[in-house]
């Protein structure tokens, strides 16, 4: 159980990259001239360079983000660019190291940023582009399911990605906006934990997750498996998915759990009823 809790927190470090902006005034790019409301200071001309830098990264081979528009990818680039800032982006890294290294992204280049501008990157992925959205909402969708599917096959369970895609994308502006400025780093607060439960919640079978994952590494037969469904309520479901998401692969906090403690007791109680 405790592996099972500590993948799904590891499978949910999200596939961003370098991208940028928010949609209320702070940052507003516009790629038709380079200009901007807010370009962190340099000149122009530095300014266009990193722009069209980070647009080539965000479109690289491999990226989530391969079949943007050009002018999709320059709106993101300008808006992480406009984020950051130019003097901060001169400071402690070139155009060309950026080309050079499509991978890296502003923790790579030794610049730190708020969740408040991560947020700001993630509505500019909304704004710039809906087939951004569908690259963040096949990525959620794959992180969720991908820590399981190894050893338990593809059909364990689904997410339903046109689901997601209808929902609302503000909805996951805390959560999202934390981990693109924290990256490997961040570990969901209670609050972003239940965020992105909600919205998983709509398009995902969450309990018929839980079971199927639970109870698979556990090895336990079909009837105790009965047994442990007709005794968890969806409180303890709810529980489990929270704790997946914010326990960060920490192995106390997984142990002290209470709700795996409970879990615990009713699964060994089932044994004992079932003789699983």
């Amino acid at each position: 159980m405790k592996k099972i809790v500590c993948g799904a927190g590891a499978a949910l470090v999200l596939i961003l990259g370098a991208c940028g902006g928010d949609d209320d005034g702070a940052f507003r790019p516009s790629t038709e001239d380079g200009g901007s409301t807010d370009d962190g200071g340099g000149d122009d001309g530095l300014r266009i360079e990193y722009v069209e830098a980070i647009a080539a990264s965000v479109t690289g081979q491999d990226s989530p983000f391969a079949d943007l528009a050009d002018s999709e990818a320059e709106c993101l680039g300008a808006a992480y660019v406009d984020a950051i800032g130019v003097d901060e982006l001169e400071a402690k890294v070139t155009p060309q190291e950026i080309r050079d290294q499509p991978e890296s992204d502003h923790r790579d280049w030794g610049i730190t940023i708020t969740d408040e501008q991560g947020t700001d990157i993630y509505r500019a992925l909304i704004d710039c582009s809906p087939a951004a959205e569908e690259a963040i909402v096949t990525g959620l969708a794959s992180g969720f399911t991908e820590g399981f599917t190894g050893e338990m096959g593809d059909d364990a369970f689904e997410v339903d990605e046109a689901c997601l895609a209808d929902a609302d994308a503000a909805d996951l502006d805390g959560f999202m906006g934390a981990a693109i400025a924290q990256g490997d780093d961040f570990v969901p607060s209670g609050e972003q934990g239940q965020a992105l439960l909600d919205w998983f919640g709509e398009c995902a079978d969450l309990r018929g997750a839980f079971l199927s994952v639970f109870t698979a590494e556990a090895g336990l037969p079909e009837g105790t498996v009965d047994c442990v469904d007709a005794a968890v309520d969806d409180r303890m479901v709810d529980e489990f998915w929270q704790l997946a998401f914010t326990s960060g692969g920490d192995d106390s906090t997984v142990e002290s759990s209470p709700v795996i403690q409970e879990l615990t007791g009713i699964v060994n109680g089932c044994v004992a009823e079932t003789g699983g």
